[in-house]
């Protein structure tokens, strides 16, 4: 008999149904039809917006750190000069990752959006899923 109760903490956590599956030896299809029958998704987005709001003050605060850094990195010429005298290189793929990370720090990367332009005369698309 399968062991119910830890598949769906392992469902909770986030692990998928044919993790759980291989690891208790029960189809992927009847864990899938047991999430939905219980609804276990509801569940675990609740934990999820949980977790979230008990860590929204530490979020916020790494947020309003990272992202003036970002900024920079994203305003860069290709090369500059730092307050210390150094020449810096910044490639096109660096601020694209960059412009990456404040879209999904922000939550835009959960819109499914299509962003493109330019950076220094070098195209880019960044397609958010």
């Amino acid at each position: 008999m399968a062991n119910w109760a830890r598949i769906k903490i392992g469902y909770l956590e986030g692990k998928k149904p044919i993790e759980l599956a291989k690891k208790y030896k029960v189809k992927a299809q009847t864990i899938s039809n047991k999430a939905y029958e219980e609804d276990w998704k509801v569940e675990k987005s609740k934990i999820q917006e949980e977790i979230a709001n008990n860590y929204k003050t530490e979020i916020d605060e790494l947020v309003s750190i990272s992202l003036p850094e970002l900024k920079k990195i994203i305003e860069m010429d290709t090369l500059s000069i730092t307050q210390e005298g150094a020449i810096t290189t910044v490639k096109t793929a660096d601020k694209i990752n960059a412009i990456k990370a404040v879209l999904d720090i922000s939550g835009l990367k959960s819109e499914k959006k299509e962003l493109s332009g330019t950076i220094n005369t070098a195209s880019f698309a960044v397609e958010i899923v």
